[in-house]
């Protein structure tokens, strides 16, 4: 039997007031991805697009939760020398992180939705840091095989099954690119 879905409560479309109302009883779910390469065949927001539709789905199947708007900038300083790569680095991630956080207190919990591996390590940091703190906040982290994840046959999948408007079913292996629309 399928659960009903229900409608997404998006933080941005909401005033104050809702906002007072609806956060001592609900969830913020933060979407953090990352603006960097995944080969020539995804676009720069991969992980930042995969992040925002699992969260968006984990609130539209959730009454108690409300969607923030994505966080698109992570640890991406691997990636430096490809263009179009913005990176915070992990320090600044990690205060990124626990200052939002610190900032939600008005919700009942915060779940921080994570679409980019190099993010992982800068986001466990903060977590116990907000933890210790008394803090009531979750995390999601990626997982899956080490090859391929990044660029490979995993990740090409995900941005399928996430943000199918954005990419076609095209396997850059087979000797063609995924073309992925703006």
């Amino acid at each position: 039997m399928r659960t009903p879905e229900v409608s997404v409560r998006r933080l941005a479309d909401l005033t104050w007031p809702e906002v007072a109302d609806l956060a001592p009883r609900a969830v913020l779910v933060v979407p953090l991805g990352a603006t960097e390469q995944h080969g020539p065949h995804l676009p720069l927001s991969v992980d930042t697009d995969v992040a925002f539709a699992l969260a968006g789905r984990l609130t539209a199947a959730r009454s108690h939760t409300v969607l923030a708007p994505a966080v698109p900038y992570g640890s991406s300083g691997e990636h430096a020398g490809f263009p179009g790569t913005l990176s915070l680095g992990q320090r600044a991630f990690e205060l990124l992180v626990i200052e939002l956080v610190r900032s939600s207190d008005a919700f009942a919990g915060v779940l921080l939705v994570c679409g980019h591996g190099g993010n992982v390590i800068p986001l466990c940091r903060a977590v116990g840091r907000l933890r210790a703190e008394g803090r009531r906040v979750h995390s999601w982290l990626p997982s899956g095989p080490v090859d391929g994840s990044h660029a490979g046959r995993t990740e090409p999948r995900r941005c399928w099954r996430c943000v199918r408007a954005r990419c076609s079913r095209r396997r850059p292996n087979r000797g063609r690119r995924l073309r992925c629309r703006s």
